[in-house]
């Protein structure tokens, strides 16, 4: 039986690319000269739908053998279509922290995130597991944008990490457009990353449609203003915790 795994991903990654070069959204964020991890939330956002919606256009049931995904199917068009999700992402949020770096006057380059293996392999492995590619409509959506998000957090989470054991004081900001839930509003606040890199990763979690951000601010800088001026997310998230465990 012919491979039909190459013509399947060559057709996912020309819809993918095409749909994001006729985004203008997409092509204004790369534009701007002034970027912060905002932007690369909303951009990570943008490709997150396009190459959800590029897989689902093409692993529809007629197009593979018994209407499933196989493993090995899902290895050859959905792992290649997430790495170049992953490597678009990467790329802004590099340009991103070079940004940041420089108007904090730091000569040191960014940290550009790499692949979450694990995140990549779970969601392959759901997709796989499932008997009907059409029981999957929903993987190709919500977890794909979440996955393309989370390469904004891991670039984050990896240059204050960077930064931090080179002598400086970097600051986390977690944020939100609106209203999310219980679970995030009680992570909200501005954390020094010293203080809490062994204490959890919670503050980097992210769930499916959640609309949170996550910002960094190199030194001892502070950032108010849009962010709220909220500080000790730590404390209002642990009290939530256990506030949820009485009950």
């Amino acid at each position: 039986m012919a491979d039909i795994a190459p013509e399947l991903l060559q057709r996912i990654l020309r819809l993918f690319e095409s749909g994001v070069g006729a985004n203008p959204a997409t092509n204004a964020l790369l534009e701007m000269d002034d970027k912060t991890y905002r932007e690369a939330f909303r951009y990570a956002e943008i490709l997150g739908e396009n190459a959800g919606r590029a897989l689902g256009m093409i692993l529809k049931n007629e197009a593979l053998p018994d209407g499933r995904l196989y493993f090995n199917i899902a290895q050859k068009t959905v792992r290649p279509t997430m790495e170049q999700l992953q490597a678009m992402v990467a790329d802004y949020c590099a340009a991103v922290q070079e940004t940041i770096n420089q108007k904090a006057g730091i000569g040191i380059a960014a940290i550009r995130p790499q692949v979450n293996e694990y995140r990549l392999k779970d969601l392959i492995d759901k997709i796989s597991d499932a008997e009907k590619i059409e029981d999957l409509g929903w993987m190709f959506k919500a977890p794909v944008v979440n996955f393309s998000q989370a390469v904004v957090v891991d670039s984050v989470r990896e240059n204050a990490e960077f930064q931090q054991g080179a002598g400086l004081a970097p600051k986390l900001i977690r944020s939100q457009a609106g209203k999310c839930c219980d679970w995030c509003d009680a992570l909200l606040g501005v954390y020094d990353y010293a203080e809490h890199k062994d204490k959890g990763d919670d503050i980097y979690r992210r769930h499916d449609n959640c609309n949170c951000t996550l910002d960094y601010v190199p030194g001892n800088g502070s950032r108010k203003g849009a962010w709220g001026s909220r500080v000790g997310g730590l404390t209002a998230y642990t009290e939530w915790k256990t506030k949820k465990a009485g009950r």
